[in-house]
């Protein structure tokens, strides 16, 4: 059958406006112009997505088969209202038959099958094992990286000494204790911006940051004699005896200061330092009248001119520390890299962001080949020969997460199908901007904007925003949120980014529930004498489930949470005031969160280190003494006989068999049994690593998360990033109070981007914010880097609000 010519499509879909209905049907489309289902590619984020997508095109193929009506409805909503009943049946048939050549999968499956393709090119072996990115197998493997760096019979002391120095200096005037933990945290912390920026040219380097120059980089003045001559003119300036003795402060703190000096907070955090470095320009100017307590004090142009010095010199010594710090980041990351691209990656074990990094211009090993659809191009692998199949028809969903890094994998893909004039190849993305709350983990919403951008003419963009989850009252309360966004408070372009892809939500009359409430509820303050607290919110949830009687009613409801650890406390609470009521916490958990794990742990610490008088106590304290007794086993025989246990059968079956012995001592209650198994099935999947080491164990459990999930007939507490995608009867919120949605809370680093591409140009561990803030250049990072997080916090807040299909609680 010919194919019909299919344009590439862009559709931003608001909150429950049926982004999967949209992406389904596109697939549908697809078929119905002819196209075979194993030429179509669709990609989410998780595989219950993707689990719902092809559960979706089934569906309504079904409801297309099954009657001239569902075949009609179908084929109106495709563009092609005369398809047949018996041709959607012939669909459904040619998918089903091809299940096993489908390709609807997440990102990370479809980038780990390119390299199950492509192993040799990308210098992997054929048998790699993928990791989970924050799994306790991906933190012991860079554990073991770190100790081959400081093991002195494999290393040179000169390069071991290298790496330190350049760690220190990355992390200059930052107290440390446990170096090996500050370094896990480092390197964990800024190894993917080391994959999106592999280049020593990008970090902190002046002349990229500066190209026309700037004057902290200026041969400084005689400092001493600019202090001098300032501190000598004073008196005949007619300052106030504060202003004098203010600015004497300033100047010898700004001559004297070097880079080991102490920072003065008191001292810069006054209104006349402030002040001054906010007239910096006229201070060079030599035109500058200090404000300071009502009173106006005109500078003479050479007093101007010696504390721009001073000033100057302050700014270059911490501008130069930055740029030094960030070229020791650099220096730590890539030695880092090194090892571990020979003793982790070269040898088959991945991470995802391993998997993206590989199929990257940034993989040296095979000179930046990246992937292509068009055979015999220099540096380009040819997936469709290894594929067995051509894929002409790409479906991205949940664009809007989609990170730099992940595209850069899809990216010259994208560019072979968008630049093909024949019509016979598509690219369909869909998402919505506003639900972008995924930056913390690399997530670019400007991608989004971006591509439409740089293909405009080629790719039709279609916004949706009428919803089928929300009933009326809730959509008026998004409406009135976010339709009218205050002009003062917020940064400028924060608010002018989101009017620009803001549209008035409607609700689906006849799907929506018909009746429903919105409130926003404050617990009692005696007449605004009293500040209710935590217990006070969590007081007033606890009232409102036991009025609505949510589960009775067969209600479901969530509590959302901006963290986890303001969930287990909502738990806790609600346990306390609503017995009876099931109350669960979904999200991650640490293991070691129960008196049995820890009981179990002491048995492994004491086994490897016998002197450990803590352990030995915590055990005496323990049911486990008991077993000890019983076996007439004592202090000094029991630690080998531990550790042979753990060498002879493994951690799985130590826990195992301890596990029993501490439960038939004294009977564990319910959640404790469940914590016993979790920790069995994580000492198992430890064993699979291969090691017997009890301290690698042990760090193997002190990283090791558990994914609690919840049910409908229960009270859900999860984090708002947790409940995406999900819909709820009642939703509670509270916590809105009390964040700065105008500031960012983190500048320390930073990566500038093109303006016109968005791709990364150079990158800076910033030097204090009052520092940055009187650069220019580094001034419109730290103002970007405000507008972002205002940004990202409307999508938080968007998110929450949109989750209720009848009941909207805001505490």
């Amino acid at each position: 059958m010919k194919q019909d010519s299919i344009s590439s499509v862009a559709i931003s879909a608001s909150a429950g406006s049926g982004k999967t209905f949209q992406l389904a049907h596109r697939y549908i489309r697809l078929m119905a112009n002819g196209v075979s289902p194993d030429r179509i590619i669709a990609l989410t984020f998780s595989r219950k997505a993707a689990g719902e997508i092809f559960d979706s095109v089934v569906k309504y193929l079904c409801d297309a088969s099954a009657s001239p009506e569902g075949a009609r409805r179908t084929g109106e909503l495709i563009g092609k209202p005369d398809f047949p009943q018996q041709d959607f049946l012939r669909l459904l048939r040619g998918l089903l038959v091809s299940i096993s050549s489908l390709h609807i999968s997440t990102l990370d499956s479809f980038t780990v099958g390119i390299l199950r393709s492509f192993p040799m090119e990308l210098g992997i072996p054929s048998a790699f094992q993928i990791m989970d990115n924050d799994s306790g197998e991906a933190k012991a493997a860079g554990r073991r990286v770190l100790g081959r760096i400081f093991d002195h019979r494999r290393v040179a002391g000169a390069a071991q000494q290298a790496f330190l120095d350049a760690f220190r200096q990355a992390t200059f005037g930052q107290e440390t204790k446990n170096l090996d933990k500050s370094l896990d945290d480092f390197i964990t912390g800024f190894r993917e911006r080391y994959c999106l920026m592999p280049d020593a040219e990008t970090w902190g380097e002046p002349d990229t940051i500066w190209p026309g120059g700037a004057p902290w980089f200026e041969p400084p003045d005689d400092l001493a004699a600019a202090a001098a001559e300032l501190k000598a003119s004073l008196p005949e300036g007619g300052f106030s005896n504060t202003v004098t003795d203010n600015l004497t402060s300033i100047i010898d703190f700004c001559s004297g200061y070097g880079e080991s000096s102490y920072w003065d907070a008191r001292l810069s955090k006054t209104a006349l330092f402030q002040s001054l470095l906010d007239g910096l320009e006229d201070l060079e100017r030599g035109q500058f009248t200090l404000s300071y307590s009502g009173k106006n004090y005109p500078l003479t142009s050479r007093q101007c001119r010696l504390l721009f010095t001073l000033l100057r010199h302050v700014m270059g010594i911490e501008i130069r520390a930055a740029l030094r710090r960030t070229r020791g980041l650099y220096q730590v990351l890539h030695q880092y890299e090194q090892f571990y691209d020979d003793m982790v990656r070269r040898r088959g074990q991945l991470t995802f962001t391993d998997a993206q990094y590989l199929l990257t211009s940034a993989n040296r090993y095979s000179s930046g080949s990246v992937l292509s659809r068009t055979p015999g191009e220099e540096a380009r692998l040819y997936i469709d020969y290894r594929l067995d199949c051509k894929l002409d028809h790409w479906l991205l969903d949940e664009f809007q997460d989609t990170s730099d890094l992940q595209w850069e994998v899809l990216r010259n893909l994208a560019d072979e199908v968008l630049q093909d004039a024949a019509g016979q190849r598509s690219f369909f993305y869909v998402g919505d901007v506003k639900q972008a709350i995924y930056g913390w983990r690399g997530g670019n919403a400007r991608l989004f904007g971006r591509i439409l951008e740089q293909y405009r003419g080629r790719i039709e963009q279609i916004p949706l925003s009428v919803s089928f989850r929300s009933c009326q009252p809730v959509i008026d309360t998004v409406n009135r949120v976010f339709g009218s966004l205050p002009g003062e408070g917020l940064p400028r372009q924060a608010v002018a980014d989101w009017e620009r892809i803001w549209q008035e939500h409607r609700c689906q009359q006849g799907v929506v529930p018909e009746h429903g409430y919105a409130a926003i509820l404050e617990p009692p303050c005696q007449g605004g004498d009293f500040k209710p607290g935590n217990e006070d919110r969590y007081r007033a949830v606890a009232s409102l489930l036991g009025e609505i009687k949510p589960l009775e009613r067969g209600l479901s409801v969530a509590i959302l949470v901006r963290k986890n650890d303001v969930g287990k406390e909502i738990v806790d609470f609600l346990r306390g005031e609503c017995p009876g009521m099931p109350v669960v916490h979904e999200g991650r958990a640490a293991i070691k969160d129960n008196p049995v794990v820890s009981g179990l742990l002491s048995l492994i610490k004491f086994a490897a280190h016998p002197g450990d008088t803590f352990a030995w106590r915590h055990l005496q304290m323990s049911p486990l003494a008991t077993c000890f007794s019983d076996r007439g086993l004592h202090r000094d025989g029991l630690p080998l006989m531990l550790l042979r246990e753990t060498q002879t059968h493994g951690f799985q079956a130590f826990m195992r068999t301890w596990g029993a012995r501490l439960d038939a001592a004294a009977p564990l209650d319910d959640f404790g049994r469940k914590r016993l198994n979790d920790l069995i099935n994580a000492a198992g999947e430890f064993d699979g690593t291969g090691s017997s080491s009890c301290a690698d164990f042990l760090r193997f459990i002190d990283n090791y998360q558990l994914h609690e999930l919840g049910t409908d007939n229960a009270v859900r507490v999860m984090t708002v990033h947790q409940s995406k995608g999900l819909g709820f009867d009642i939703v509670i919120l509270p916590e809105l109070q009390g964040n700065n949605m105008a500031r960012s809370g983190d500048t320390d680093f930073v990566i500038a981007r093109d303006p016109n591409t968005g791709a990364p140009h150079w990158a800076l561990k910033m030097p204090r914010t009052l520092i940055a803030e009187h650069d220019p250049v580094l001034a419109g990072q730290v103002q970007q880097a405000h507008e972002t997080a205002c940004f990202d916090a409307l999508c938080v807040l968007y998110v929450a609000l949109t989750r209720a299909r009848q009941g909207l609680y805001m505490i």
